[in-house]
C-alpha cells in the first residue's frame, strides 16, 4: 500500500528497518516512475526520463506523484570507486535541509534492500519500464534514438519505394536505431558496481547497420525531402539536422545577409518568391518572414522585414558554367562573380564560412575557399579544404576599402605567390 507522506531525515541518512516493497509503476510526464514503499517511513519513487532533466519536469513530477516523499532521478556518471551512477534527490518533506541532494547508489541499494535497477536513457522504453519487477530477467529492448524518427516514416510510407527519398530516409533512420543500440551498449559497458548494487534489466536489440548509400542517390533524396512543403517534412529535416547540424544536405551553412550596397541590391533583386517548403526550416523558425528562392542556387532565402536581413543557405558548391571572374568585398559579406556575369555569395561550409580584413579563421577560410573556386568554380566546399601557403592569405586578411574588387588575375597572381597585397 502506498504510504503517506512522513517526516524523517535527508534519505542519505536513513536506515530503512526492512527491505522495501515494490508498489509498482506510474506513469508521469516524460517517463516512467518505479515506486518502492519504505516500511515506516515513506514512499519513493525512482523516474526515469529520456528527456533532459529540467526543473519545470522535476517540479511536475512532484505535483504527479504527491503520496512520495522523495523523487529521485539519475543525475550523472559513475561515482568514484564503481559504486554505480551519480542519484539526485528531490526531497518534499519541509523539515529536510535541503530539498534537492545528492544520494550514493549504493545507500539506495541499502533502502531498497536489493540491486537498483539502471536504464540506459537509449532504454528507457515506457512500455519495458512497466512491465519491469524485483527480480525479472534481463530482457531485449529496441533502442530509443535522440530524435523522433515517426515523422519521418510517415513521409517514407507514402514514398514510391523507386523515389531516391525512400531509400535515403531508410537509411537515416535505420542508422539512427543502430546509434541509438550502440550508445546504450556503451552506456552498459560503462556503468561499472558491485552487482549486488546494480541491475540491468535491458540490453538492446541488435541492429544491422545499413547498406552503404549511392552519394548521388543520397543527394537526390535529400534535395527531394527538402521541397516538401508539409509538416512531416519540416520535422523530418529538424531531426536530421538535430543529429548532425544539417550536414549531410547539400547546403547548411547560415547565413543572415544586410546593409546597402550595390552586390546586395543585385542579389535581392533577383530572388523570386515560393511557397515555403522544408528547406526553410533550416533557414529559419520564424514564419512571419517573406519566403523567396535564388534562382541562380536554387537555395532559400528568408526575409525579415522588420530587421530587413536576409536569411539564407550558402551553397556548398557553385553551379556556374563560367570560371571565377572578380571577388567583391563588403563589411562581412564575401561576393563571387562569374565570368558569365553572375553574382553570388560566396560558397561556405558547415562550421566556417569566409570573412575579410584580420588575420584570423574566416580570412584562412576564404583563403582556402579561393585557392579551391580559381583551379575549379564548381568544387564542394568543405570544413576540411587543404591549407593555403601563398600570399592569398595576406590578400584575405589585408583591411580592403569597403566594395573592394579583387580581379582573377590578382588572385591568381597571389595564389602562386608572386604578388602579395
Amino acid at each position: 500500500m502506498l504510504r503517506k507522506n512522513t517526516r524523517t531525515p535527508r534519505l542519505s541518512q536513513t536506515t530503512a528497518p526492512e527491505a522495501a516493497a515494490f508498489a509498482g509503476t506510474r506513469a508521469v510526464t516524460g517517463g516512467t516512475a518505479l515506486l518502492w514503499d519504505l516500511p515506516e517511513l515513506c514512499t519513493i519513487a525512482l523516474v526515469y526520463s529520456p528527456a533532459p532533466l529540467l526543473k519545470t519536469t522535476w517540479a511536475t513530477w512532484v505535483e504527479e506523484l504527491p503520496f512520495c516523499r522523495a523523487v529521485i532521478v539519475q543525475s550523472g556518471p559513475n561515482e568514484p570507486r564503481g559504486k554505480g551512477p551519480g542519484l539526485q534527490v528531490r526531497d518534499t518533506d519541509p523539515h529536510v535541509d535541503c530539498d534537492i541532494y545528492e544520494l550514493l547508489w549504493s545507500k539506495l541499494s541499502e533502502l531498497l534492500g536489493g540491486p537498483v535497477p539502471f536504464w540506459p536513457r537509449a532504454l528507457q522504453s515506457p512500455a519495458a519500464i512497466e512491465q519491469w519487477h524485483p527480480g525479472a530477467p534481463p530482457r531485449p529492448v529496441a533502442a530509443l534514438p535522440s530524435i523522433d524518427l515517426a515523422p519521418a516514416m510517415r513521409v517514407v510510407a507514402r514514398t514510391d519505394p523507386a523515389d531516391p527519398m525512400h531509400a535515403t530516409l531508410l537509411h537515416f533512420a535505420r542508422q539512427a536505431l543502430v546509434d541509438a543500440a550502440d550508445s546504450a551498449a556503451r552506456q552498459v559497458a560503462m556503468t561499472h558496481a558491485d552487482p549486488a548494487l546494480i541491475d540491468f534489466p535491458a540490453y538492446p536489440v541488435p541492429v544491422a547497420a545499413p547498406r552503404e548509400l549511392d552519394p548521388a542517390v543520397e543527394r537526390a533524396g535529400w534535395l527531394q525531402l527538402l521541397e516538401l512543403a508539409d509538416p512531416d517534412a519540416e520535422a523530418a529535416v529538424d531531426a536530421v539536422y538535430r543529429v548532425d547540424g544539417g550536414a549531410r544536405f547539400p547546403a547548411s551553412a547560415l547565413a543572415i545577409l544586410d546593409g546597402d550596397n550595390p552586390c546586395m541590391t543585385e542579389w535581392t533583386g533577383r530572388l523570386e518568391p515560393v511557397e515555403r517548403t522544408a528547406w526553410f526550416t533550416l533557414v529559419t523558425d520564424d514564419r512571419t518572414t517573406t519566403a523567396y528562392v535564388d534562382p541562380a542556387t536554387a537555395l532559400p532565402v528568408a526575409h525579415d522585414p522588420l530587421a530587413d536581413r536576409w536569411h539564407t543557405l550558402l551553397p556548398s558548391r557553385l553551379p556556374s558554367p563560367t570560371p571565377l571572374s572578380e571577388v567583391i568585398l563588403y563589411p562581412g559579406q564575401v561576393w563571387i562573380r562569374c565570368e558569365d556575369g553572375t553574382l553570388y555569395p560566396c560558397p561556405g561550409a558547415l562550421e566556417f564560412s569566409a570573412n575579410w580584413g584580420y588575420a584570423g579563421s574566416g580570412s584562412d577560410q576564404m583563403a582556402r575557399i579561393l585557392a579551391v573556386l580559381l583551379d575549379d568554380i564548381n568544387a564542394t566546399i568543405t570544413d576540411d579544404l587543404p591549407p593555403v601557403l601563398t600570399t592569398l592569405v595576406q590578400v584575405c586578411e589585408f583591411p580592403w576599402a569597403e566594395g573592394t574588387v579583387l580581379d582573377r588575375a590578382k588572385l591568381l597572381r597571389a595564389q602562386q605567390g608572386t604578388q602579395g597585397i
